[in-house]
């Protein structure tokens, strides 16, 4: 699973939350596939420890950790064991046509302990404005410093596919995309430019293209996994986008504990399961 967890404050189910306030929320919304491994980015000021502990309060899997400033990789332990681990500054700065923001990619080296087979997983977060270019930065490090072995790739890539991706980049260089709904769409109707993704909007109306069950956030389609191809079998994608519940007590709620039904990030969360080849 990947997900961006909006760091700082979000309004859900009509009271402003900063993201300590929502962690209850988000840890519901993991549980719901209560996947083995997890990919976080926007984890500021709720650290990914933090947020493991409330998982394993509301029903997942207990999760070790490993964060560099706002992005983390959360794994079971009992599944996994981590090899080695690191971070790649894909900040491209205003002056080169960037956000400016920084953009760290953190990383972590497992080991399945069942077969022992390994692999990297790479949580990311990419520049808003040049995406493709921390593409290239994350792309030509996992070239150096990977070893060749399979890797998945997941979080807010900041990026419509049929603007970036399918031209090119992460394809071209042998991974696949396990975001197949979308991407079957675009097959489907022979879109291979442009900014498709964009055009959906959540009410139905103009340039719905059908979309809108499964992609509901007017098209903003940023977060992405792809994964080595040949490495691993693609056997379930799915968009997170069902509500939860969990209660909230603060400033705006005026210290009364107020019971909330939603979304409790502004990013839905994506999930893909995998085996082996």
């Amino acid at each position: 699973m990947s997900y961006n967890l909006k760091d700082g404050s979000y309004t859900a189910g009509g009271y402003e939350q900063t993201v300590n306030d929502r962690k209850v929320g988000l840890a519901k919304t993991i549980a719901l596939k209560n996947p083995e491994i997890v990919c976080l980015q926007e984890s500021n000021d709720l650290s990914a420890s933090t947020l493991a502990s409330s998982c394993a309060s509301n029903g997942t899997r207990t999760y070790s950790t490993y964060q560099q400033h706002h992005t983390a990789v959360m794994w079971d332990p009992a599944l996994f064991t981590k090899l080695a681990n690191g971070s790649v500054d894909c900040t491209v700065p205003e002056g080169e046509g960037g956000d400016g923001y920084t953009r760290i990619c953190t990383w972590v080296k497992l080991k399945r302990n069942a077969d022992d087979e390994i692999f990297y997983v790479v949580s990311a977060h990419f520049d808003l404005n040049t995406p493709g270019t921390s593409v290239t930065t994350l792309t030509n490090y996992i070239t150096a410093n990977f070893e060749g072995l399979p890797t998945i790739i997941a979080g807010d890539l900041n990026a419509n596919e049929a603007r970036w991706v399918n031209i090119g980049q992460f394809k071209g260089l042998g991974y696949s995309n396990a975001n197949t709904a979308y991407t079957d769409f675009l097959s489907e109707h022979h879109i291979t430019g442009g900014d498709a993704g964009w055009d959906n909007r959540v009410d139905g109306t103009a340039a719905d293209n059908g979309l809108a069950a499964t992609f509901p956030k007017n098209g903003n389609i940023l977060d992405w996994c792809y994964y080595t191809t040949g490495e691993f079998n693609l056997t379930d994608f799915k968009v997170v986008s069902a509500t939860v519940t969990w209660s909230v007590n603060n400033w705006d709620t005026l210290y009364t504990t107020k019971s909330v039904t939603g979304n409790p990030s502004d990013h839905y969360p994506i999930y893909a399961k995998f085996t082996f080849q």
